[in-house]
């Protein structure tokens, strides 16, 4: 287990435990700021580098209104607002959302795909990219087994479902990565494969009902889950 995994979890318990305390009356601080605020804030604030670094900007930007959020009557007060209330929340992460739209259509565009409709997905068939991003809205992804090795899809702020076809032809050991931020995937599994995973998972949940001591052939699925979830289910 990652030392950052576990730093992330020590503190999301901690931000529970103290909630329950300080909600109760049991335990308060003499300042304005509370436990819950300060764990919290730890927790946000540290998210946001990280995402950062790897140059997720949503993401940090996400990050930065929750913590404007958990804070923002104590920057009402140091700026001497009478309304402790300066934005609606639901406006604000309108806006938020807005702004990293925005972002999205400045992003520069390298894979062009082919892509038709179905039931509202964005559906796309193997056209041999080893790497496909989605930012909002609902995706399909079609995997082609017989060039099948490695795969690289990154979900943002959206629903990505990945399945494969032609599966007679998959000898084994290909493996897909997932970058899941802020939203959901689905990867639809062929009864009779053994899956292993290896995700990197940061608040958010990961599902997996595939067995990985079946006979057939590995499939590998590693990745990271950012405030997203994750269900990996067999087709």
């Amino acid at each position: 287990m990652k030392a950052k995994n576990i730093i992330i979890g020590i503190l999301i318990i901690l931000f529970g435990i103290f909630g329950i305390l300080e909600v109760s009356g049991v335990i308060t601080l003499s300042s304005d700021i509370s436990y819950v605020q300060i764990i919290g804030g730890l927790i946000l604030a540290g998210f946001a580098v990280t995402s950062l670094i790897k140059g997720r900007i949503c993401t940090v930007i996400y990050s930065l209104m929750l913590l404007f959020m958990i804070f923002e009557r104590n920057i009402a007060t140091l700026l001497e607002l009478n309304d402790q209330n300066i934005i609606n929340n639901w406006l604000l992460l309108l806006f938020t959302t807005i702004i990293c739209i925005g972002i999205h259509f400045l992003k520069p565009r390298t894979i062009r795909k082919k892509k038709s409709r179905i039931s509202g997905y964005n559906v796309s068939h193997d056209d041999g990219s080893s790497f496909k991003e989605h930012n909002f809205g609902a995706a399909a992804e079609y995997i082609d087994c017989t060039t099948f090795t490695r795969k690289h899809y990154e979900n943002n702020l959206g629903q990505t479902v990945i399945r494969f076809e032609n599966v007679s032809e998959y000898v084994g050991e290909g493996t897909v990565y997932v970058e899941n931020n802020l939203g959901h995937m689905e990867i639809h599994v062929p009864s009779g494969w053994c899956v292993k995973t290896n995700i990197e998972n940061t608040l958010g949940a990961i599902k997996n009902t595939c067995g990985n001591t079946s006979a057939g052939p590995i499939l590998y699925i590693e990745g990271e889950n950012n405030l997203g979830a994750i269900d990996i289910v067999s087709a």
